[in-house]
């Protein structure tokens, strides 16, 4: 795990980065304004070959749209990865050293692997597995990650979102416990028409893939109407489901994220929380700078993170004390820290060199 650093090595650390930073920013706009003009003739002509070749049936009322469309989105993938090269760069230029004064780990391509997340029996079908944004950290007792994970099937999105997993070395669940989402009412039948013709099944699963678990009742009405609950366990699910933990779930990480899909799975040592998201929300902006606004988004993330711990972790369902220090009122001052700091040094730079 990084060590901490102090304030005024983070910020020569900030200092050093930003004329590389600058640099890389310049050689991408000109590299964007170039990807815009050579794509506007290519839609310019491809539109007038459409128009004025005799072998091109044109009276076909599709032919010259669909074209066009495809031919437009191709170039704009291809002009925005300037945009996106530069907002990566960012992310290892800014990002790595913020988080690492903090003490967590992050890189920017990395992922929980997926050999660990398959036992929680959770995940949707899928025959793609991406990631990016991946934290580690420790509090206490407890190791946590997360990244931002895509599954696909197919070439079809079947998952985007927010992974958490927590780690807890000195606790086991005698049972396999999944709380997730309730479907909308006519989506089960959906999905069961979707899979007789062929088309992959989307989100998580239905139903889980081991036989022994089973479904098992909800007792607070509100939280019935929006989560399900499986176990193979069933003292054990009991006992979880009367912790503060699906509220949280409902409240606190739903509401942060405008979430659709969340799921929480308690099994062996771990606990992994799925929530899927609209849009990504680590990616930083596209001025040379990265503003506190920026960074807000992996603030927000953290302090989910370690409200959480504390919550989760002081429940009788682990047979022993779980140690979590109490040291968040530290930890967000740090993050506060590291925003201002960012702010101070670099805000400048939009402003002041746009060529």
């Amino acid at each position: 795990m990084p060590q901490r650093v102090t304030k005024q090595e983070f910020e020569r650390q900030i200092q050093a980065a930003e004329h590389d930073l600058d640099i890389f920013r310049k050689e991408k706009h000109r590299e964007f304004i170039k990807r815009q003009i050579v794509s506007l003739l290519i839609l310019t002509g491809g539109v007038l070959w459409l128009l004025f070749d005799p072998d091109i049936d044109t009276r076909e009322p599709f032919v010259l749209p669909v074209a066009i469309a495809l031919c437009f989105g191709f170039l704009a993938w291809w002009t925005g990865l300037s945009k996106k090269e530069y907002r990566q760069e960012i992310k290892r230029k800014i990002y790595s050293h913020a988080i690492a004064s903090t003490g967590l780990f992050y890189d920017v391509d990395g992922m929980i692997p997926a050999v660990r997340l398959r036992p929680m029996d959770i995940l949707p079908r899928h025959d793609e597995y991406a990631a990016q944004d991946y934290f580690r950290g420790k509090n206490g007792d407890a190791d946590f990650e997360f990244c931002e994970a895509h599954f696909l099937y197919r070439h079809i999105t079947q998952f985007y979102g927010l992974l958490l997993m927590l780690e807890l070395p000195e606790a086991r669940f005698s049972g396999h416990t999944v709380i997730r989402s309730r479907p909308p009412r006519m989506d089960g039948i959906r999905q069961k028409i979707r899979g007789m013709f062929g088309f992959p099944v989307e989100g998580m699963p239905h139903k889980l893939q081991k036989k022994n678990m089973k479904p098992h009742p909800i007792g607070d009405p509100a939280l019935a109407r929006e989560f399900i609950a499986f176990t193979d366990n069933a003292k054990e699910a009991e006992e979880i489901l009367n912790t503060q933990i699906p509220e949280y779930l409902s409240g606190r990480l739903k509401g942060l994220y405008r979430s659709g899909e969340i799921a929480i799975v308690f099994y062996g040592t771990s606990i992994l929380i799925m929530s899927s998201l609209e849009r990504p929300i680590f990616e930083p902006g596209e001025d040379a700078a990265t503003p506190a606004a920026e960074f807000g988004n992996i603030k927000s993330v953290l302090r989910a993170v370690m409200e959480f711990l504390p919550q989760i972790l002081s429940h009788r369902i682990f047979r022993r004390r779980i140690s979590v220090p109490s040291y968040l009122d530290v930890f967000y001052k740090d993050i506060d820290d590291v925003v201002k700091t960012i702010d101070t040094v670099l805000l400048h730079l939009p402003r002041k060199t746009q060529k």
